[in-house]
């Protein structure tokens, strides 16, 4: 009894022995799967920017020293920092990024080594038969092992793009409600000048009419004015609102919470070259790389099917005692399918086509991108032109027939309907610039942040 408990125990050692050789020791195994695993790192170089900067009249700083606690005050720079740390779609891409690297690692790995007990001839001759344990084992190729990596690498890669496009997007909107924001809050101010205006108008029109210099009629169509003014500054301020609150959610902020955006409207953004930004869009562009990096991880899953064709070796054994002849017993098979019927040819007809499809994205990418940058700058130089011209001639224009008109009016050399068209049109002018700077901004952060924009929506 003692020399067969001894042939079991050495028949197990060596069969240990022969599974570690095979499947290699835990610091091996652990060096195989983890000794090049791509390195996560939220962090991607050469981050996006704001697309555009303007020049900034104030210091930077958190909480503004208002009495409302709630108010605050930060910089475009800043708005896009906190963007980039806090919207959920940069942290979706992010770990989906991260899910391509775990799976990277799952496709490295080598097959379990099965081991279990095994019985045979049990109760023949009253005795107990061959007893002992049984392991198999599939063996998978270097090559398939390298091109499953590949592919889930290629993925990867792709998923980085992916995360690098978002970044981009988000930089683009909080960018865009920064301005929309600093907008809304200078038409804000000259509707609540205008008010002041319209109210020392109706008031120098009471007098008048008291006095009997003028109609009353005039005061009556002050009154109208003023209390037209009073509502446009009202829905000023619901504008200024709305966009701070939009601006408070791009950011991870309460909505409660209200901004004040340091940066001015002052200084335009540099004029922007068509061929030179046309060219950088379409060597640049986080969209088209994306659907490059996609291209290549198509390449790669058509070379992982074609690998998947290949055989895979499957090793059995086992080592029994036979307590009828009081010996130990080894068997070994090896096994090898045959590719009659399954060579894995449904697999590699998809993945051809949807590397095709791919090229065919790339093309498609290009050609909207080429549109939609004929559109958008043509919307952009609309707007500089326009821009320009208010600024330098029709608001000072305006503002001039305004002073003139409104002297006038007060020694009674007009009537009030002059001043009135003449502080309408100096309003409406200004209000004009205000919108087409809204546009010059947006169409200068789109064509400058590559075309792109709602991050919220969708991938693309």
């Amino acid at each position: 009894m003692r020399n067969n408990f001894w042939f079991s125990k050495s028949s197990a050692m060596l069969l240990s022995i022969g599974l570690i050789s095979l499947i290699g020791t835990p610091e091996k195994i652990y060096a195989q799967v983890l000794g090049n695993v791509p390195a996560f790192n939220s962090e991607i170089p050469s981050a996006p920017k704001p697309p555009i900067q303007i020049q900034s009249h104030h210091e930077p700083s958190g909480a503004s020293n208002n009495a409302n606690a709630y108010s605050r005050q930060l910089s475009i720079r800043e708005i896009c920092d906190l963007a980039l740390n806090r919207h959920p779609a940069i942290i979706q891409a992010s770990r989906q990024m991260e899910a391509y690297r775990g799976s990277w690692v799952q496709a490295g790995l080598k097959e379990n080594p099965t081991i279990g007990y095994s019985a045979e001839e049990v109760g023949g001759q009253n005795r107990a038969g061959r007893q002992g344990i049984a392991f198999s084992y599939e063996h998978i190729s270097k090559q398939k092992l390298s091109a499953r990596q590949n592919a889930a690498n290629a993925e990867y890669l792709a998923a980085r793009e992916q995360l690098q496009m978002q970044r981009q997007k988000v930089v683009n909107d909080a960018t865009l409600a920064g301005y929309r924001l600093l907008i809304a809050s200078q038409k804000e101010r000259l509707a609540g000048e205008l008010l002041k205006i319209a109210e020392m108008t109706a008031s120098s029109a009471e007098s008048l009419s008291k006095a009997q210099e003028t109609q009353k009629t005039d005061f009556l169509q002050a009154k109208i004015e003023k209390n037209r003014v009073r509502i446009t500054l009202n829905d000023a301020v619901i504008e200024r609102e709305a966009a701070s609150k939009n601006l408070a959610v791009l950011i991870g902020f309460p909505t409660d919470v209200s901004f004040e955006i340091t940066d001015s409207l002052d200084v335009l953004p540099i004029e922007t070259n068509e061929e030179e930004i046309y060219r950088q869009i379409m060597s640049e562009s986080p969209l088209l790389k994306r659907a490059y990096a996609e291209h290549e991880a198509a390449k790669a899953k058509l070379r992982k099917e074609q690998k998947e064709a290949g055989i895979n070796v499957s090793a059995t054994g086992s080592v029994l005692y036979n307590t009828s002849e009081n010996q130990t017993e080894a068997s070994l098979g090896i096994s090898v399918p045959l590719r009659i019927n399954n060579r894995n040819q449904g697999n590699i007809m998809r993945a051809n086509s949807e590397l095709l499809a791919s090229a065919a994205s790339i093309e498609r990418i290009k050609n909207s991108l080429t549109s939609e940058f004929q559109n958008q700058f043509a919307q952009y130089k609309t707007a500089r032109d326009r821009v320009l011209l208010y600024q330098k001639e029709v608001i000072k224009e305006s503002e001039e027939s305004l002073n003139v008109t409104k002297l006038a009016y007060e020694h009674g050399e007009c009537s009030y309907i002059e001043l009135l068209n003449a502080q309408r049109t100096m309003f409406s002018v200004q209000i004009e610039c205000l919108d087409n700077i809204d546009l010059l901004f947006d169409q200068n952060v789109k064509l400058n942040g590559f075309l792109l924009q709602n991050a919220y929506l969708s991938a693309e």
